[in-house]
């Protein structure tokens, strides 16, 4: 204060408070707080005893002092993210920067970032300042990313493989797994792969993964397959067949893939895959058999898909036989002609067509003779039947019987099955000779009587409209006298004459 005046005197107030010590023309206060602030005045006192008082104000700005800092978050991608600031001071303002780039309008005690994204990630400072001072504080935003997974691949596999899912998940994690089968939840699968071993048909289905990370979940799926083993069944020949030896026939086998492709078929002899007979890549799949002596044969076939899966056939046994069978169904005397007849019946088990059957007769006393024998072989006569024997039937003929002595024919009968181009079906061409007379007998058969010259062959033919005519066989060799011949059907004729509504008979001499 600068006053004038005699014996002047000073005295210095804070408020109504003396200030001690304080009695210069100056009041000097040394680092100055908020408790310093108020009214100052100055008592100046003369001689004369009057007094002056002048006062003057000290005020106290604060500095700038943070109450509480930002914190740092982690937020998912879409949210909201905020930080806050609380400070005291004279004078405050606030301004908000991403890194050193300040904020545009963001002057406030807080910072509100909305629908966040990983580019909004980073540090962001807040620069609070006052009439003195000013503070930096900081707090980062850390954004998460969503979770992905790699896709499954669908698996087909073999029964009895194994078959591994797995999925590699990215993203913020940590991650956490979830296996389903058909939308069901597989327990205890919560790993990032999944491994079913030993797969069966019922595990075929559609197979998903739920990955969940520290923001988002997502799913993959993907299918199984179970490759179905192709089929195969051996075709021809048919089980229980029967063949004649030397066995010769084709086993053909179809082989097929309802989810792929066959590559190849193997044939095996026996019920097992240990005696291999080749195999075949390309359809038809088969393998001939040649020159079997007889017995009896097993075989199976294999067949083998794209992915390595096989399948196998139920075997088919067959027999090869020596020869026919041939049944003897009853013997007994013709009473017109005096002769023997034996019925036998030749049974063609095969699924072969044979044009004719021939029936050989050996083990005959001297004092029999095979009346009606179409032939001999080495001495073996033969009876003959030109007559189609189909796959499966049997034909019955008859065998006539000469006798002397009282002796009873007990051959040996061995069936030989004739091809159809060992037979010469035409008939024959000769002289007609006379029919002394025909004769229809009880028994249903037709007698003929006919002259005869010595060491001449004739044939008796028959017809059933006058146009075609077939040489009933065998031959009939000429003996000097009347020949007495009796059509009893096969192996004759075709059929027995009963049995068709009308028949006609020649006789020719043959030249």
């Amino acid at each position: 204060v600068s006053a004038t005046g005699t014996g002047l005197s000073y005295q210095w107030y804070k408020g109504a408070s003396p200030l001690t010590g304080q009695t210069g023309s100056s009041l000097v206060l040394a680092n100055v707080s908020a408790s310093d602030a108020g009214t100052y005045s100055v008592v100046v006192s003369g001689v004369c005893g009057n007094a002056v008082t002048n006062s003057a104000s000290l005020t106290v700005n604060q500095n700038v002092v943070v109450a509480s800092a930002p914190v740092s978050v982690t937020n998912c991608p879409g949210t909201s993210a905020g930080f806050n600031v609380s400070a005291t001071g004279t004078g405050l303002s606030y301004q908000w920067y991403k890194g050193a780039s300040p904020l545009p309008g963001q002057t406030g005690s807080s910072l509100t970032l909305g629908n966040v994204s990983t580019s909004d990630a980073g540090t962001y400072n807040v620069v609070a300042s006052g009439t003195c001072t000013s503070v930096v504080e900081s707090a980062t935003l850390t954004v998460n990313t969503n979770v992905g997974a790699s896709p499954l691949a669908s698996l087909m596999k073999n029964r009895r493989d194994t078959a591994v899912f797995s999925t590699t998940a990215s993203g913020s994690g940590p991650f956490s797994y979830a296996w389903k089968k058909n939308g069901a939840i597989l327990p205890g699968q919560t790993n990032y792969s999944l491994t079913l071993t030993n797969v069966a048909d019922a595990d075929a289905g559609v197979y998903s993964v739920e990955v969940v990370g520290r923001c988002t979940t997502i799913a993959q799926s993907a299918s199984l397959a179970i490759n179905q083993p192709p089929t195969v069944s051996i075709l021809s020949p048919t089980n229980g067949a029967f063949f004649f030896a030397p066995g010769s026939f084709t086993v053909l086998a179809d082989a097929r893939d309802v989810d792929g492709t066959v590559t190849n078929v193997a044939f095996f002899a026996g019920t097992v895959t240990t005696n291999s007979l080749g195999q075949t890549t390309n359809a038809p799949y088969f393998i001939p058999q040649t020159n079997l002596p007889p017995g009896i044969y097993a075989y199976i076939a294999r067949a083998t898909d794209n992915m390595g899966a096989m399948g196998t056939s139920a075997p088919v046994t067959v027999t090869v036989l020596d020869h026919p069978s041939v049944t003897n169904i009853y013997l007994v005397v013709n009473q017109a002609t005096s002769l023997y007849m034996q019925k036998v019946r030749a049974t063609n088990p095969t699924y072969s067509l044979f044009k004719a059957v021939r029936i050989y007769l050996s083990g005959l006393s001297s004092n029999v003779t095979v009346y009606n024998a179409s032939g001999y072989t080495n001495g073996t006569a033969y009876v003959q039947m030109n007559q189609a024997v189909p796959p499966g039937t049997y034909v019955d003929f008859t065998i006539e019987y000469y006798t002397t002595g009282g002796a009873v024919p007990n051959p040996t009968l061995r069936v030989e099955m004739i091809p159809p181009d060992s037979i010469n079906l035409g008939a024959v061409s000769g002289f007609g000779q006379s029919i002394q007379r025909g004769l229809a007998l009880p028994d249903k058969t037709f007698l003929l009587e006919f002259a005869t010259v010595l060491n001449r062959l004739y044939y008796v033919q028959y017809s059933s409209d006058l146009v075609r005519w077939n040489n009933a066989e065998p031959a009939v060799p000429g003996t000097g006298s009347w020949y007495e011949w009796l059509d009893s059907g096969l192996p004759k004729t075709e059929s027995a004459p009963a049995v068709t509504s009308k028949r006609f008979y020649r006789v020719v001499l043959l030249p």
